[in-house]
């Protein structure tokens, strides 16, 4: 399992809250699986979005010569997460593949019933337009 290094949180109550890795490893007991987990080195100084975590895994895969991924993640961005990849990996060998994750909480049947659930529709609906137009982060988006 392939991790990307997240970003710090830079707030006063940040261990509060579990890391992506921490949240991997209680999936894996959970589900009394074997499964090494690997967090993939960051050409910055954490991801941030997900063309950050597409530069990351692009050269972390050509440096283990990985010839195919398949990108795990939540139902509602998989287009937009996708996209990113492709458009970061287009021209490489590397053959991408995307599986939506189940999200306990809400899914495209049920989404405007929680507030989970209206975020993820809500900002999709903005982000995936801002993907679509460009190849890397946005500018003008501050990402801290």
């Amino acid at each position: 399992m392939l991790l990307t290094n997240e970003k710090k949180r830079n707030i006063r109550f940040a261990h509060l809250f579990s890391t992506n890795e921490e949240i991997a490893l209680a999936m894996i007991k959970e589900l009394k699986l074997s499964v090494p987990i690997i967090t993939v080195p960051s050409l910055k100084s954490g991801a941030t979005s997900t063309f950050d975590e597409a530069y990351d895994l692009l050269k972390f895969s050509e440096k283990e010569r990985f010839r195919h991924l398949i990108l795990v993640t939540d139902t509602f961005h998989t287009r937009r997460a996708y996209h990113a990849f492709q458009t970061v990996f287009k021209g490489t060998q590397i053959r991408l593949e995307v599986s939506a994750a189940k999200n306990e909480i809400y899914n495209e049947s049920n989404w405007w019933t929680s507030d989970q659930g209206i975020s993820a529709y809500v900002l999709e609906s903005i982000k995936y337009p801002v993907y679509l137009v460009s190849s890397r982060n946005a500018t003008f988006i501050r990402n801290d």
